[in-house]
């Protein structure tokens, strides 16, 4: 193995730790606070979906078992409507939980600043496997790229 293919294979396990970094904070967790208000909009909003279903009792045009099935197909609304505070409760309490068990989440400013750090990091490893490439190609060997290298690496080499 030449010395530029096993550079070349250096900064493509780069490349793909790096990939996998920016998964995993693409996909972390919210922070608590986030968490908690999407948990009391959840109850909020299910208990309104109620609402409309309760003009079916005094409409006597409709029978019982109309309104039986319309509240058969949402039980939230049903539940946050008789117990959102419970329920709101419940929620809180395994936000909680989860938060303890797995560390604070991220803000969306962090998200998105630890994201584009990221992406400038793999567009330079991007740039430099395309060097290593063209490299490795005037020396005479054949190399294949990646399916999924950044066209604007490819390209900014080009030109």
């Amino acid at each position: 193995m030449s010395a530029t293919q096993h550079e070349l294979d250096r900064v493509r396990h780069r490349i793909a730790d790096l990939k996998a970094k920016r998964e995993a904070v693409a996909n972390a967790a919210v922070t608590r606070a986030e968490a908690e208000a999407a948990a009391r909009t959840y109850v909020r909003t299910a208990a309104e979906r109620f609402r409309p279903t309760v003009g079916s009792f005094v409409e006597r045009a409709r029978p019982v078992s109309n309104v039986r099935d319309e509240l058969g197909h949402d039980p939230e609304a049903v539940l946050a409507a008789l117990a959102g505070d419970r329920l709101e409760a419940i929620l809180l309490q395994r936000v909680a939980e989860a938060y303890e068990q797995h560390g604070p989440g991220l803000t969306a400013a962090e998200r998105a600043a630890e994201l584009a750090r990221i992406d400038a990091d793999l567009f330079d490893l991007e740039c430099q496997e395309e060097a290593l490439c063209r490299a490795a190609e005037a020396a005479g060997q054949e190399i294949d790229r990646r399916p999924d290298a950044d066209p604007r690496a490819v390209l900014a080499r080009a030109v």
